[in-house]
């Protein structure tokens, strides 16, 4: 059953989360002072890992030569801090 889901991500640069195959990442936003994503996702479907990156606003940015990142949005926190997130996707060298 196609469902709606929140995940909560961590303050971290890098993560994996579990969605399920055919997801649609559909917005990241603060919530009660967390980081969420909400994603639709397939209740039946097989799990896949989708990797996260997050940068914040001054911080260094990188992208690997094997790798290309989506940008999913930006958060605004009420605390003041700006977070820019990001999906990695990895490819083998030579395919682009």
């Amino acid at each position: 059953m196609q469902t709606i889901y929140k995940y909560t991500l961590e303050f971290a640069d890098d993560q994996t989360i579990e969605l399920t195959e055919n997801y649609q990442i559909l917005n990241v936003a603060e919530q009660h002072g967390m980081l969420n994503l909400w994603s639709i996702v397939d209740t039946e479907g097989p799990k896949v890992p989708v990797k996260i990156r997050i940068f914040g606003t001054g911080h260094g940015f990188r992208e690997a030569k094997n790798e290309f990142l989506i940008h999913l949005g930006t958060v605004v926190m009420t605390a003041g801090f700006v977070w820019h997130i990001f999906q990695v996707e990895e490819y083998a060298v030579g395919d682009y």
